[in-house]
């Protein structure tokens, strides 16, 4: 695979991570509107909206899978790296490799389930029982979608990895020390 073809499948996945990220925000904005509503409501002596946990639990979901793919583009996921600052940059560049390999056998057999469990909650017209009745499938759409995004976004880089043999492009991010001067403990 050329590196003009990884640079333009990694811009068309950067574009869908952004549309996943706004709606993870739009899912976020609804998780507060929801919220605020059932505390003003209580607050004057009515009952909050309907199926408020049910639409809260749901969007949490949206919120969460749809933001997975620009977090694993940006490689900031929770990382222990207390040998890998020791490494050299082959050793590195070999980390990186293994991590991404890795993190797609984790991700795929997700990613399976996930699209199983959308085309029955489809199939079987499931809905949450309650005055609303939500849908199930917008919630398992949300979930596919972001495994879909980390599994296309590990697949580019580790494509990038093998053209690009450069572990600072499939790495972690360097960390940055954004204390202001004089901010130190002790």
């Amino acid at each position: 695979m050329s590196r003009n073809a990884l640079a333009a499948a990694d811009h068309a996945l950067a574009a869908l991570e952004r549309v996943l990220l706004g709606l993870a925000l739009l899912a976020f904005a609804g998780i507060a509107a929801l919220i605020l509503t059932g505390i003003v409501a209580r607050a004057l002596g009515y009952a909050g909206p309907p199926d408020g946990v049910i639409l809260v639990r749901q969007l949490i979901l949206i919120c969460i899978a749809a933001s997975l793919g620009h977090v694993t583009n940006l490689r900031m996921h929770i990382a222990i790296d207390i040998f890998y600052n020791l490494f050299g940059t082959r050793l590195k560049y070999a980390a990186n490799l293994v991590a991404l390999v890795v993190g797609l056998l984790g991700v795929v057999p997700i990613m399976w389930w996930a699209g199983r469990d959308l085309v029955e909650a489809v199939s079987e017209h499931a809905y949450f029982t309650g005055a609303l009745q939500v849908p199930e499938w917008p919630a398992r759409l949300a979930l596919l979608l972001g495994f879909v995004s980390i599994c296309l976004r590990l697949i580019v880089l580790l494509a990038l990895g093998l053209v690009t043999p450069d572990a600072d492009r499939i790495g972690p991010p360097e960390p940055v020390d954004d204390a202001p001067e004089g901010s130190e403990i002790g």
